[in-house]
């Protein structure tokens, strides 16, 4: 109907500025011999051409635009199906999340994969799986539309999806009497682990900075009891934080010039530094989050700038800016789901904060949760609309926290736990399965814990182990937990449920 409207006028237009040349040739006729000539009247008909041709082109232009925001309403709406029918697939059977580009196809109320793409209407649909380790898969639905002749529409979103049945067995024992220590591996030097992330029977460990050998360290932990190493890589500064993601292994550094690093891993034996980003300034990177080929780092407060980066590693070698934002304080952690980044911030009345990243290039702050008392928060981890936040230590407040995202501009409190009043959490995991939290933290006594969230309003303490020194972070997969920490001679130990 716009279209039609646009179009008619335009028409009208046209008619118009035949009229016009008409009667600019009659008055010509007629006013001859008082100075009037054609080329006086030619350059006037240029003139209202000109004018008409601005008018078209901006008519054209807002109905184009109008356009382009209705169908990315529209695309935007298919690629959250694509990710919502893919987890539909997951729930019914592991099995039939297929990697590599599917189409979807809805029959009987039922979500399966057909062919490679689907068609609907203007829009054509991919649903892309890719396997990250054998319990978890990256989905990408990505939704594209001729918006003109030489241009194209294009809307991405992406999730992680686990096999929660063969990754965690539900009902194993964490706590008859306490977890068990399986394994540790020490790494030369005398640097702290500060970040684990594992990949089936591999473990990526990163350190402080070490003066006398590496910073990143690929291990074998096929053998818990006896982790050995593949490869090492010395990165040249403080290594905070590594994910992942097929054979990159990224990681949020204290450089300088190297803020983020991306490491070749293709070969365990021999990881390699093949790109960089220096993001301004010189304020450490604290963390990073890859989802599809953007990663999302985040760092220590910089008064002169942003402290969240979104980052474009589509090639490792080459990553470019996307966008950034300004969080006015430290961000130490961050988590993406969906059209959303959730960062655990030193913000004192902003401890949790949301952003919007469904356009890159102008994140926006959509939502924050203002915890209890000023301590920073440290650390979190996200299941469904639920994120888990952990935060240093108080004495007059929780340190634990189970806060509902489901309205990302309006986060509210489900429950919390106090720790300790000496209890910094620096990690936390998940098991939804299993109804537990696993907390990595600084207390001297009990540096792991366990916390049954069974009843989210009320999370109580399980059960906990006493390290060798503070841990930093954990992972958890296959019932095991990869513990990074500050001890020297232990920087990863490998936890195990009661014997």
């Amino acid at each position: 109907m716009h279209f039609a409207l646009h179009f008619d006028f335009c028409i009208l237009i046209f008619e118009l500025f035949i009229v016009q040349i008409f009667l600019l040739l009659m008055i010509n006729k007629q006013t001859k011999e008082k100075g009037f000539t054609l080329v006086e009247v030619l350059i006037a008909a240029a003139i209202f051409v000109l004018f008409v041709s601005v008018m078209v082109a901006l008519i054209v232009d807002v109905y184009t635009s109008q356009r382009a925001s209705e169908e990315y309403t529209e695309a935007t709406f298919l690629a959250h199906e694509g990710l919502e029918a893919a987890r539909a697939i997951r729930d019914f059977n592991w099995a039939n999340l297929t990697n590599g580009p599917h189409g979807l196809v809805l029959s009987g109320g039922v979500w399966t994969f057909s062919g490679t793409s689907d068609s609907l209407g203007n829009f054509t649909r991919q649903i892309t799986v890719t396997e990250i380790d054998p319990h978890r898969k990256q989905v990408t639905s990505q939704v594209t539309w001729p918006i003109t002749p030489v241009r194209t529409g294009d809307v991405t979103l992406d999730t992680y999806l686990t096999n929660w049945w063969e990754s965690v067995s539900v009902g194993v024992n964490w706590c008859s009497p306490s977890p068990q220590l399986l394994g540790t591996y020490n790494t030369p030097g005398a640097s702290d682990g500060l970040d684990i992330f594992v990949v089936g029977t591999t473990a990526y460990l990163v350190t402080a900075n070490n003066a006398t050998g590496a910073e990143f360290y690929v291990l074998d932990v096929t053998n818990p009891a006896a982790p050995s190493l593949l490869g090492s890589l010395n990165l040249g500064a403080t290594a905070n934080a590594v994910f992942v993601s097929g054979n990159y292994a990224y990681v949020a550094s204290a450089s300088n010039s190297q803020e983020l690093q991306i490491v070749n891993i293709t070969n365990p034996a021999s990881p390699s530094l093949v790109g960089s980003y220096n993001a301004p300034g010189n304020v450490d990177a604290n963390d990073v989050f890859i989802s599809g080929s953007n990663a999302y780092l985040v760092r220590e407060n910089y008064f002169l700038g942003a402290e969240f980066y979104i980052v474009n590693v589509a090639v490792p070698a080459a990553p470019s800016l996307l966008g950034s934002l300004n969080l006015g304080a430290d961000a130490n952690n961050v988590n993406v789901s969906g059209n959303y980044a959730y960062v655990a911030s030193a913000s004192n009345s902003q401890e949790l904060q949301i952003i919007n990243v469904s356009v890159p290039a102008l994140p926006s702050l959509a939502g924050s949760y203002n915890a209890p008392g000023t301590a920073d928060a440290l650390s979190l981890d996200i299941v469904g609309t639920t994120v888990y936040l952990g935060r240093a230590a108080s004495a007059a407040d929780a340190d634990f926290f189970l806060i509902d995202v489901t309205n990302p501009a309006l986060p509210s409190l489900i429950g919390s736990y106090e720790a300790g009043a000496n209890t910094t959490i620096n990690g936390v995991k998940v098991s939804s399965a299993d109804n537990l939290a696993f907390l990595a933290t600084g207390e001297v006594a009990e540096e792991f814990k366990v916390v049954d969230i069974s009843t989210p309003a009320s999370p109580a303490y399980l059960c906990g182990l006493n390290l060798a020194g503070e841990a930093a972070d954990l992972y958890f997969l296959d019932n095991k937990i990869y513990i990074a920490n500050f001890d020297n001679n232990e920087e990863l130990e490998i936890l195990g449920p009661s014997p």
